[in-house]
């Protein structure tokens, strides 16, 4: 995870989906936007493996989110 970690920086624009299901019809996809106000290490509790987590500010929101960094995709334009 480590090439994760060397992607982004506190200040990136970054964006994640999330997948809803839709009452049983199927699933919809809906695309957030934020700022990375933190960058850190957290141990997983089942295996002890470190991952890279971002906090994140949604665009709109005032409660940050912690996302592992893999799910995330800079904003390039």
């Amino acid at each position: 995870m480590e090439s994760y970690r060397n992607m982004f920086e506190v200040g990136d624009i970054v964006w994640w989906s999330e997948w809803d299901l839709v009452e049983n019809l199927g699933y919809t996809s809906t695309v957030f936007y934020g700022a990375i106000i933190e960058i850190k290490i957290k141990k997983n509790l089942n295996n002890e493996r470190s991952v890279y987590v971002a906090e994140i500010l949604p665009f709109g929101q005032t409660k940050t989110r912690e996302l592992s960094l893999h799910l995330l995709n800079k904003r390039t334009s």
